[in-house]
């Protein structure tokens, strides 16, 4: 049975799934997160897209992707909205959220954590 408190974060974010569900649905966002040996998630949700003071077009996504050799996702709410814009990196099986990542100057900084953790 879902939790009280899960329960309520799903129904904040529109979400739906019953019990019998969950497991699946479990399944399948863990596999889309360990997808790949590197990846960089970008929250896109509120309130941290009305606060990142950088380009982070699909475009602009891309090409950093490329130079920094991990693969950029958008994502929906990572939690911490208090702490926006949030990125969380993921090398392997080691993880680190970043906190109010807002600006050109923070972002290339957590580009070039990343770049580090992978060499």
């Amino acid at each position: 049975m879902l939790s009280l408190n899960f329960a309520i974060f799903l129904n904040l974010r529109r979400l739906s799934v019953s019990d019998a569900e969950l497991p699946g649905v479990l399944r399948q966002a863990r596999a889309e997160y360990l997808a790949g040996d590197n990846r960089l998630y970008l929250c896109a949700a509120q309130p941290c897209c009305d606060q990142v003071r950088f380009d982070n077009s699909e475009i602009t996504l891309e090409t950093a992707s490329r130079e920094a050799g991990l693969t950029i996702s958008k994502t929906g709410c990572q939690g911490p909205c208090k702490q926006a814009p949030i990125l969380s990196l993921r090398i392997g099986e080691r993880n680190q959220m970043f906190a109010e990542v807002a600006t050109e100057k923070d972002w290339r900084a957590v580009l070039f954590a990343a770049w580090d953790a992978m060499s």
